[in-house]
């Protein structure tokens, strides 16, 4: 089990995750080799249907149908796009964010 408190990273508190892997995967970042981990989390109940996230280490955290338990930072960049207006057809800038979890410690 992972440590339950954690020095914040950048003024943010690192959360613990639990949750099923499902998927594990080995890429080059920009830092050497980094494991890309596809989790499952639990559902809120029985009508629900569970998140899934990816989380990024730099080591491997299990293989699938293993249990996850980590501490993980949440990040983002922000990124945009172009898409034609409904109402007045022209070409608009669309702002939005993607989230990236990486394991600490």
């Amino acid at each position: 089990m992972a440590e339950t408190k954690a020095a914040p990273v950048n003024g943010v508190h690192p959360v613990r995750l639990v949750g099923r892997i499902e998927d594990v995967r080995r890429t080059n970042g920009q830092s050497g080799a980094v494991f890309l981990h596809l989790v499952k989390l639990p559902a809120a109940d029985q009508f629900s249907s569970p998140a899934t996230v990816l989380v990024r280490s730099e080591q491997r955290c299990g293989e699938a149908g293993a249990v996850f338990d980590q501490l993980v930072q949440i990040g983002g960049y922000a990124r945009s796009y172009q898409v034609t207006d409904d109402e007045s057809g022209r070409k608009v800038t669309r702002r939005t964010a993607d989230n990236t979890l990486s394991v600490v410690g």
